[in-house]
């Protein structure tokens, strides 16, 4: 046992002994390698392609997109905005924040911003269509009618194809509100010849029920819009037919006997606007203002070739028969007023 014991205490011993020189020897290395002149350091690593300006400038670019992105989507809209601007500051030639930058500041109230913008984005970008009618309804509800009208006529340009789609019927109904608006009634009605097709034939243009139904809107109106456009463009016969769809219902056939009266005063044939206009006349019916009496008077001056004389006489007759009938039709009495002044009968106005 005594024995065991002792060579453990030798083995021991010899084990710090070991340990005790392995530290000796490290530390005379280091001691050794401080008094060393400083070794020479590995080449610095060179990038295999160096960044242009325009990259450097594409980068940033991008950076100031995404942080716009991310403030847009926090609805810290004014900060999206400065950084999209900053994003196509750094890249001029970049779309992406073009398409971001004008709708934000038509939203923010900054109109001559988002004009300015739109300017240079519709330069750069002549073939996207969609963001041709984009902007252009930024425009129309910035009352800009005219540039409106130019961009949905580009958009219109760049996506001719062989089989018009809803997109373009859309565009085309908008075109024809802006022709129209603008007194430019030919083009109108060339523009709303489009869409009163695609009416009657959504099939041929891919019209869901949906879009048919959203293009119609209201029928009375729609195709009292598009009659009017006709009949301004002298195309009577489609003005007719569209007169009819307005107004089909039974209801409504005073207002078309009025507008088949037009439509014959159009074809100079003033005696059978007269037979119409007695039927809207006779229903005692006031919604278009003053409008049917101009009608009736210009009617009656054509029967007697222009001659007032006779034409007055009986112009005031009539009124004054129908006023009797229907004391209380606002317009009816507001026309024979003014016409009786005009005939020097001051006391029967009153």
């Amino acid at each position: 046992m005594n024995r065991i014991c002792r060579l453990l205490l030798l083995a021991a011993v010899a084990l710090v002994t070991l340990c005790a020189q392995g530290r000796l020897a490290v530390a005379a290395e280091t001691a050794s390698d401080a008094g060393d002149p400083p070794r020479e350091l590995p080449p610095a690593l060179t990038p295999k392609h160096v960044r242009t300006e325009a990259e450097e400038d594409r980068l940033a670019a991008s950076a100031w997109f995404m942080r716009g992105r991310l403030k847009f989507q926090r609805a810290d809209f004014p900060t999206a905005l400065q950084c999209y601007q900053r994003a196509w500051r750094y890249d001029p030639r970049g779309v992406s924040a073009l398409r971001e930058i004008v709708p934000i500041a038509f939203e923010l109230q900054r109109n001559a911003e988002a004009a300015r913008y739109a300017v240079i984005m519709a330069e750069a970008m002549p073939r996207d269509a969609v963001l041709l009618r984009r902007l252009a309804q930024h425009l129309i509800d910035d009352g800009d009618y005219a540039r409106a009208l130019a961009m949905y006529e580009k958009s219109v340009e760049v996506t001719q194809r062989d089989k018009p789609d809803a997109r373009d019927v859309l565009a085309q109904m908008e075109i024809a509100r802006l022709y129209y608006m603008q007194g430019q009634h030919a083009q109108a009605a060339d523009a709303f010849a489009v869409v009163r097709d695609a009416l009657a034939n959504p099939q041929k243009y891919s019209l869901s029920d949906k879009v048919h139904a959203a293009l119609l809107g209201n029928p009375r109106v729609t195709y009292a819009l598009l009659a009017e456009s006709f009949l301004e463009a002298g195309r009577l016969e489609a003005a007719h037919e569209l007169f009819e769809q307005a107004y089909a219902e039974a209801s409504d056939a005073p207002l078309l006997a009025y507008h088949t009266a037009r439509i014959e005063m159009a074809n100079d044939r003033p005696a059978l606007a007269i037979t119409e206009l007695e039927k809207y006349l006779a229903a005692g019916e006031s919604s278009a203002g003053e409008a049917p009496y101009l009608l009736l008077q210009e009617a009656l001056d054509k029967t007697h070739g222009g001659d007032r004389a006779k034409s007055r006489p009986e112009l005031l007759k009539r009124l004054l028969s129908l006023h009797h009938d229907d004391p209380g039709n606002a317009p009816l009495s507001y026309f024979l007023a003014d016409k009786l002044l005009a005939a020097g009968q001051a006391d029967k106005a009153a």
